[in-house]
């Protein structure tokens, strides 16, 4: 049993690991993370619902996941080959799409969060 969870504590290290490098390496996820510290900081002094709290921070979370995922496809395919390969780059432009429609649902989430918070949320 013990051996199970020092398993489960060594994955937990390694994934806080991976976020600090995507953290270190990539400026989106710096970008991102001021973005998600600032709306945080502004609609907590709105008097939010539980129910906007959750979708607030669920359409903050889904952008910083894609955001792991895209890098983590960029960095198997520059492990693949740095040289330029057309189906490289469809691979990571698709990934970079997956990002973007993220970070767009999140905005407009968080435009209708914002507009309406003024009549109690939603």
């Amino acid at each position: 049993m013990i051996k199970i969870f020092s398993s489960q504590i060594r994955s937990i290290r390694h994934a806080i690991e991976v976020i600090k490098y995507a953290c270190m390496t990539q400026l989106n996820v710096k970008l991102e993370l001021v973005i998600v510290t600032v709306v945080c900081l502004y609609a907590s002094t709105l008097s939010l619902s539980l129910t906007t709290w959750l979708l607030l921070s669920i359409a903050l979370s889904v952008v910083l996941i894609a955001e792991l995922f895209n890098t983590a496809i960029e960095v198997t395919c520059d492990l693949i080959s740095l040289k330029y390969d057309i189906n490289i780059k469809i691979i990571k432009d698709v990934a970079a799409g997956a990002v973007l429609i993220a970070a767009f649902s999140a905005f407009c989430i968080i435009i209708i969060i914002l507009l309406t918070s003024k009549n109690g949320g939603i």
